[in-house]
């Protein structure tokens, strides 16, 4: 028998915990490994004050609410993520990869270049557009709350299609699936 810890968790981390159990399928155990590894990572990032969350305060359709950044569910394996619209993953998981520093400053770069978005990601426009700050008014076919990325706000593009002529699906799940 091995040895026991318990923790004694909030209601939001309870919750979170939950979500993911129900989202993956997996057991209790692999769950809870996963979503431990996900706050310490956080943690390290907070301390070594690498952590460049931005704050969400409005909730609109084009804002990304507090609970959709689940760190338990945030990189997990993709197929995992086929009841998420391509838009709403982007949304949610690309930008918490992005904003969490899984992109090097050479690529976010490139991210603002419409060329290197197509090849890379199969979209029409810059997946990244440089804002003045965090209250900036959104351009058009971007989301509404810019990211904050190595300290630099940044709006992300909010054209994703997934159709049989244009699925930009397969080219976001393969850059979450090198970048996790």
């Amino acid at each position: 028998m091995g040895i026991k810890t318990m923790f004694i968790i909030d209601e939001q981390v309870s919750n979170m915990f939950e979500l993911a159990l129900t989202m993956t399928g997996e057991n209790r155990d692999k769950v809870f490994e996963r979503l431990a590894k996900a706050y310490a990572s956080d943690a390290l990032r907070f301390i070594t004050k690498q952590n460049t969350k931005s704050p969400i305060s409005k909730k609109s359709e084009d804002y990304v609410y507090e609970e959709e950044l689940n760190p338990a569910i945030e990189f997990k394996a993709t197929d995992k993520y086929n009841e998420l619209k391509v838009g709403k993953l982007a949304n949610i998981v690309l930008r918490k990869m992005l904003e969490s520093g899984r992109a090097t400053s050479q690529e976010i770069e490139h991210m603002q270049t419409g060329h290197y978005s197509k090849q890379l990601f199969g979209i029409d426009h810059p997946l990244l557009r440089k804002a003045s700050s965090l209250y900036e008014k959104k351009p058009l076919r971007y989301y509404a709350h810019p990211l904050k990325i190595w300290g630099k706000y940044y709006f992300l593009c909010s054209e994703w299609f997934e159709t049989d002529a244009n699925n930009d699906r397969l080219y976001l799940e393969n850059w979450i699936k090198k970048h996790s």
